[in-house]
C-alpha cells in the first residue's frame, strides 16, 4: 500500500518514506507509528491503541511514546515544516494532514546493478555460514551450467567478484543505496575473518574481459582462481540474485536466488558459494563480538548510510547511522561509521567520544578504531595522542599478520609526522611501507602510498617532485580499476598545477573530475572541484563564473555541514569582491565568516577570519585596523602572507623602501616553495614600485616573474608600461591591446584610459 500526504510518499511494502523523491530517515518505531497514523487519518488515536498496534502490547513508558512522537514530528518538519500530528488533551493524538491511499500493484520494478553487491555477498559468507538459511523461496537455474569438479578444488581456492558493467541502476526507484552501501558492509563481514587477506587486482586470465573487477582473495595470494559474476535486482517485493561462478576454463556453476529480505539473500548466496567452492574449512569465523547486526531495519539503515558516505553526504549518513544504532545499540560497525561521519564533518570531539567507547570489538575493528583515532587526533592537532593511537593500530595490524594493514599504519604515521614537519621520519615511514607494497600486487595501496609521498614533497616545497608522485598514483589507480580514486588523484594533481600557475591544465583536470563526480553523485568531490574551478576562474579573470562556482560549493557545503570548508569559501569570496571593487559585498561575506568563527572553536577558522579581515582592511585603506590585525596575526607565519601584508601597509603609509623590504622578505620565505601563484602576487607588487623608481630593476623583476607562469594580468600590463617608459610606444600599445583581449574581468576603466592614452600618443 502507498500513502500520500502533502509532498510525502510512504511505501509500506518497501518500508520507505520519501519527500519530493528524497529519502526521509526514520527509526523503526517512528516508521511504524507513522504507518498506523496514516491508516487512521483525521481520527484521534489513544495511547492504548498505540501500545497495542505500534508496540504490540509490550510494556512501554509514557516517555518512550512521547519521544517516538517527537522524533516523528521532527523528521517530518525537517523535510517540510507544518503541523502533522496534533495532541488532543484526554484523547491522544491525531494525524491532521489529508491522506490518500492507493494500491501498489503498478509499481515499477527496481533494477539493481549488481556486481558490486556480490563483493558484499561473498563477504557475508564468513559471518552467516553458521546458520542454515531458509531456501524455500529460492529457485535454482542450472541450465547450461557446468557442475564443479569437487576433486579439482582445494581449500586454497581463491575467489574474485566481477560486477556486470551493463547493469543499470533505476535511480527513479531510489535503490542505489542497496548497491553502493551493501558492498562495503559485506566487504567488512568478509574481511573480519582472519583468513581473508585483502581486495586484490583483476586476475591476469581476465585481462581481456571488457568488465571491471573487484577481486576478493580468500587466501593470501594475489591471483584469483574463481570469479563470481553477479546481477541483482528488486521487484518491489523480493530481492533477486543471479550468480555465475567461472574460472579460466569457463562456467562452473549458476544459480538464481530470491528472498524477501536482504539478510536472507546474502546468507543464502554466500552459503551456496561456500558449498560450491568447499570453503568450509578455510574460513575462521569471529562471532563473539557485536560488530555486525542481524536486525533487518538496522542493517538497511546502515547500508543506506554507507551509500550516503560513498557520495560524500556525511550529514545524511549520520541520520541513517543514528537510526541504525538506535535500533541495534550493540551494532559496533554502525557506531564506528558514525564516528567516521562525524570526523568527516569536522566534529572531532563527537567522533572521539564514540571511538573511545568502542572497547568490545573484533581484532579487525579494533585495528580500524585505533587507526581512525589517529586520524581524528591528527585533525585536532593532538599529535602525541595520534602517535599513541597509531602505535596501537600497528600492534593490531601485526597481530593480524596483515602487511597491507601494517603499511597503512606506516602511511598514516608518515602523514602525522609531515604535519609535525618531521620530514626525515616521514620519509623513513613511507620507505618502510614501500617494502610491503608494489604496483603489480596491490596497485590501489601503491597509489595511496604515492599520494602520501606527494604530500611529503609538497610539504618540503618540492612541487615538481610532488607532481611526479601524483602522476604515479594516477597510473596505479588506473591499473587497479578504481575510477573514484583515480579521479581523486587527478583532482590532487590539479591542485598542484594551480600552485605552479598551470591554470589551463588544472582546469581540464578539474572539469573531467567534476563530470565523473556528478555522474557518481559524490558530493565531496563535486564540492572540491567547484572549489578548484572557482579558484581558476578567479585567477584568470572570469569573475562571474568564479562566483557561480563558489555559490555552488557553498550550497553543497550547507548540506554537508563542513565549517572549515565554508569558511574557506567565504574567504575566497571576500577576495573576489575586493578584486571586483565591490567592498560592500566583501564586507558582507566577512561578516558571515566571523559569524561562523563565533559559532565554532576551530583555530583554523579563527585564523581565516583574521587573515580575511586584514585583507579587507588593506583594501579599505584602513591603516589603523590593518596595523591592529597585523599585530594579532601569528608572527611565526612563514607563508609570505604576513610579510606581504606588512608591505601593503607600508605602501599605504607612503614608505616604498620599507614596502620593498617586506616584499623581499616574503619572497625569501616563499623561495623554493612551489607556491608560484603567491610568488607572482608579491613580484607584481615589487614591479609596480620599480616602474616608478627604478626601470632597470623593473625590467629585471618582470623577466624573473616569467619563470613562475604568471597570468597575463597585470604582468603583461607591467611589461607594456615598461616598454612605453623605454620609448617603445608601438610595442607597448600592441602588447596592451593583447592584454585587453586576454585579461577578462581584470581589465578596468583605468586600463582602458591607459590604452587610449597610448593610442592618442601614437597618432600624435
Amino acid at each position: 500500500m502507498i500513502f500520500k500526504f502533502g509532498d510525502f510518499t510512504l511505501n509500506d511494502e518497501q518500508k520507505t518514506l520519501q519527500y519530493n523523491d528524497k529519502e526521509v530517515a526514520l527509526t523503526k518505531k517512528s516508521y511504524q507509528l507513522l504507518c498506523f497514523l496514516l491508516k487512521n487519518p483525521n481520527s484521534p488515536v489513544t495511547r492504548e491503541q498505540l501500545i497495542e498496534h505500534v508496540w504490540e502490547n509490550r510494556v512501554v513508558t509514557e516517555n518512550t511514546i512521547d519521544q517516538c512522537i517527537s522524533k516523528l514530528r521532527k523528521a517530518l518538519n525537517t523535510a517540510q515544516p507544518g503541523e502533522y500530528i496534533k495532541s488532543i488533551y484526554g484523547h491522544g493524538i491525531q494525524f491532521t494532514v489529508p491522506v490518500k491511499a492507493q494500491s501498489d500493484e503498478n509499481k515499477t520494478q527496481w533494477v539493481l546493478t549488481g556486481g558490486i553487491v556480490l563483493v558484499m555477498l561473498i563477504l557475508l559468507l564468513v559471518y552467516f555460514i553458521i546458520q542454515t538459511p531458509t531456501t524455500e523461496t529460492s529457485t535454482i537455474t542450472e541450465e547450461n551450467a557446468t557442475t564443479l569438479d569437487k576433486n579439482s578444488q582445494s581449500t586454497q581456492v581463491k575467489l574474485s567478484i566481477l560486477p556486470l558493467e551493463n547493469a543499470t541502476i533505476d535511480s527513479e526507484q531510489n535503490n542505489e543505496w542497496f548497491i553502493k552501501g551493501s558492498s562495503q558492509y559485506l566487504t567488512a563481514l568478509f574481511a573480519n575473518n582472519l583468513n581473508i587477506n585483502r581486495i586484490s587486482p583483476k586476475p591476469e586470465w581476465l585481462n581481456n574481459e571488457n568488465k571491471k573487477l573487484l577481486a576478493v582473495d580468500i587466501i593470501s595470494e594475489n591471483q584469483a582462481d574463481v570469479v563470481a559474476l553477479s546481477d541483482f535486482r528488486f521487484d518491489g517485493k523480493n530481492y533477486h540474485a543471479d550468480i555465475t561462478l567461472r574460472n579460466v576454463q569457463g562456467v562452473m556453476a549458476e544459480k538464481h536466488f530470491q528472498t524477501s529480505q536482504i539478510n536472507e539473500l546474502m546468507t543464502t548466496v554466500l552459503s551456496w558459494i561456500e558449498a560450491e567452492l568447499e570453503l568450509q574449512d578455510t574460513v575462521k569465523r569471529t562471532t563473539e563480538f557485536n560488530d555486525f547486526s542481524d536486525d533487518e531495519y538496522a542493517l538497511e539503515s546502515y547500508i543506506r548510510a554507507l551509500s550516503a558516505q560513498a557520495i560524500g553526504d556525511s550529514k545524511k549518513a549520520i541520520t541513517y547511522l543514528q537510526a541504525a544504532t538506535e535500533q541495534d545499540q550493540n551494532f559496533n560497525l554502525a557506531w564506528y561509521e558514525l564516528s567516521v561521519a562525524y570526523r568527516k564533518q569536522g566534529n572531532y570531539r563527537k567522533a572521539l567520544a564514540i571511538l573511545n567507547n568502542l572497547t568490545q570489538a573484533s581484532e579487525l575493528l579494533t585495528f580500524r578504531i585505533a587507526l581512525t583515532k589517529g586520524h581524528t587526533y591528527d585533525g585536532i592537532k593532538q599529535f602525541d595522542e595520534a602517535i599513541q593511537a597509531y602505535d596501537e593500530a600497528f600492534a593490531a595490524a601485526t597481530k593480524l599478520e596483515d602487511n597491507i594493514k601494517i603499511a597503512s599504519v606506516l602511511i598514516s604515521q608518515a602523514i602525522s609526522t609531515i604535519n609535525l614537519q618531521q620530514f626525515e621520519i616521514s620519509q623513513q615511514k613511507l620507505d618502510q611501507a614501500l617494502e610491503f607494497i608494489n604496483l603489480e600486487t596491490d596497485p590501489h595501496m601503491f597509489g595511496t602510498l604515492m599520494n602520501t609521498y606527494a604530500k611529503l614533497e609538497k610539504a618540503r616545497n618540492q612541487t615538481n617532485k610532488a607532481i611526479e608522485y601524483v602522476e604515479k598514483s594516477i597510473q596505479a589507480f588506473t591499473i587497479s580499476g578504481d575510477k573514484r580514486y583515480e579521479m581523486q588523484a587527478r583532482t590532487r594533481l590539479a591542485s598542484l598545477l594551480l600552485r605552479v600557475g598551470k591554470f589551463k591544465e588544472a582546469e581540464e583536470l578539474s572539469l573531467a573530475a567534476m563530470a565523473y563526480a556528478k555522474q557518481q553523485k559524490q558530493l565531496r568531490s563535486i564540492s572540491s572541484n567547484h572549489f578548484k574551478l572557482a579558484f581558476i576562474y578567479q585567477q584568470t579573470g572570469r569573475f562571474q563564473a568564479a562566483e557561480a562556482q563558489w555559490q555552488e560549493a557553498l550550497k553543497i557545503n550547507i548540506e554537508l555541514n563542513i565549517p572549515e570548508e565554508r569558511a574557506s569559501i567565504y574567504e575566497y569570496l571576500v577576495d573576489l569582491q575586493i578584486t571586483k571593487g565591490d567592498l560592500d559585498s566583501a564586507e558582507n561575506y566577512l561578516i558571515r565568516l566571523k559569524e561562523l568563527r563565533d559559532n565554532d572553536s576551530s583555530e583554523t577558522i579563527n585564523e581565516m577570519a583574521t587573515r580575511t579581515a586584514l585583507v579587507l582592511a588593506l583594501a579599505n585603506k584602513d591603516k589603523d585596523k590593518a596595523t591592529q590585525l597585523i599585530s594579532e596575526f601569528p608572527q611565526t607565519d612563514t607563508s609570505g602572507f604576513l610579510a606581504m601584508s606588512q608591505g601593503d601597509l607600508s605602501l599605504l603609509n607612503n614608505n616604498q623602501t620599507q614596502a620593498i623590504t617586506h616584499y623581499q622578505n616574503a619572497l625569501s620565505q616563499l623561495q623554493n616553495s612551489g607556491e608560484n601563484t603567491m610568488i607572482v602576487k608579491v613580484m607584481n607588487r615589487l614591479t609596480t614600485i620599480y616602474l616608478e623608481t627604478d626601470l632597470q630593476q623593473a625590467e629585471f623583476n618582470i623577466n624573473q616573474t616569467e619563470q613562475f607562469n604568471p597570468f597575463i594580468y597585470p604582468h603583461m600590463k607591467h611589461k607594456a608600461t615598461l616598454l612605453n617608459k623605454q620609448g617603445r610606444l608601438f610595442q607597448a600599445l600592441t602588447l596592451l591591446e593583447e592584454v585587453k583581449l586576454k585579461s577578462g574581468d581584470f581589465w578596468r576603466s583605468e586600463d582602458q584610459l591607459l590604452l587610449e592614452a597610448y593610442q592618442n600618443a601614437l597618432q600624435e
